[in-house]
């Protein structure tokens, strides 16, 4: 018997993402969901430009980085971040 897939949030993109996703990829896709979580949005977003900064910077590693840029395409409805990790 196979395990079912668990989701951790109920969101929407997770939901998405169980059905698309073989179970291993889902497994990733999950684990950098999760560590998503601790970061929010700073400032206006009104330039296209985000600020993502950590919740707990003040507690995190001198050499961790913990402010990241995001650029929203709003008319291709695209993000890009620095981080590179979700291109």
């Amino acid at each position: 018997m196979q395990d079912k897939i668990v989701l951790k949030f109920n969101l929407p993109i997770e939901c998405h993402a169980s059905r698309i996703y073989t179970r291993a990829m889902f497994k990733i896709f999950s684990d950098k969901l999760f560590h998503s979580g601790p970061y929010e949005v700073k400032g206006n977003q009104l330039d296209g430009k985000m600020i993502v900064e950590h919740v707990n910077a003040e507690t995190r590693k001198r050499w961790c980085k913990v402010n990241y840029e995001v650029h929203v395409d709003r008319e291709s409805d695209t993000y890009t971040c620095e981080c590179g990790m979700f291109q």
